[in-house]
């Protein structure tokens, strides 16, 4: 209800919020995108570049630079109906818990209008004493990506929220200088990215997570070394506090209901 009454998330159809379906990393910045007030970003239109743009474009006569504009709208209408479409798998159910954050599935946030998606199918999430490789899969705590995603089309639902979350250090993207705007995103991305909001706007004073211990979750050792602090910073603002009361799974994939129960706690902090 927060979250609706607060324009936040708009849901995925006329009368449907489908809480268990996964969220993906373009959706929840574009959440905080308009909890900080959609602002504008410096020169988003440029940095987002198209990935079939024709640098040589620009050279070309009147009539190519024309039939080039129709190409390119239908360029763009298809990844907009890419990504209307685009399905997230679902977690496993059996990870839910009354006392936690619901570990179930979830999915992507669609257009600003509407958030459109097809309820996903099941996913199996890492089991907490397995090896996870995150190669080029996790937020990078130091990268310095380009001034574009080469993942991130001009004209994406998501793009703006990108380009302003990049600009303001709270993505960095991955070391690949991929984005990926519509990968699930996980326990431990949505901490640090809700940490690096946080520190911008100070909010992050209004919890000290220097102190905290996370030994006592059977599966802290899976923390990716980039998201520790921010997982010691929302365990003590008592924003993420783990799906039980012995396991994190910082790999976990998260849903919508998680997100709103996330942002709630997180805008009262």
């Amino acid at each position: 209800q927060y979250v609706k009454d607060h324009s936040l998330m708009n849901g995925t159809g006329p009368g449907v919020f489908e809480p268990s379906t996964g969220a993906s990393r373009g959706m929840i910045v574009t959440i905080l995108y308009r909890l900080a007030g959609s602002p504008a970003t410096a020169a988003a239109a440029s940095e987002m570049i198209p990935l079939e743009e024709d640098p040589s474009a620009a050279s070309q006569n009147d009539e190519e630079a024309a039939a080039q504009e129709d190409t390119d709208a239908v360029i763009q209408s298809e990844v907009k109906e890419t990504a209307s479409s685009f399905q997230l798998p679902a977690s496993s159910p059996e990870l839910q818990t009354p006392d936690s954050e619901l570990q179930t599935p979830d999915s992507s946030l669609e257009s600003p209008e509407s958030e459109a998606t097809e309820p996903s199918e099941s996913m199996e999430l890492p089991a907490s004493g397995s090896e996870l490789d995150i190669t080029g899969t996790e937020e990078s705590e130091t990268y310095t990506a380009p001034s574009s995603f080469k993942d991130v089309e001009a004209g994406a639902w998501y793009a703006d929220a990108v380009a302003w979350a990049h600009q303001n250090g709270i993505v960095n993207g991955y070391e690949d200088g991929r984005f990926g705007p519509n990968d699930p995103i996980t326990r431990q991305q949505l901490a640090t990215i809700l940490y690096r909001y946080a520190t911008m706007t100070g909010a992050v004073s209004k919890a000290n997570g220097a102190g905290v211990n996370l030994s006592k979750y059977k599966d802290a050792s899976q923390i990716g070394d980039y998201a520790v602090d921010a997982m010691k910073w929302v365990n003590a603002a008592k924003i993420m506090t783990g799906t039980s009361a012995t396991t994190l799974e910082p790999a976990g994939n998260t849903n919508r209901m998680q997100i709103a129960a996330v942002l709630h706690r997180f805008c009262l902090l």
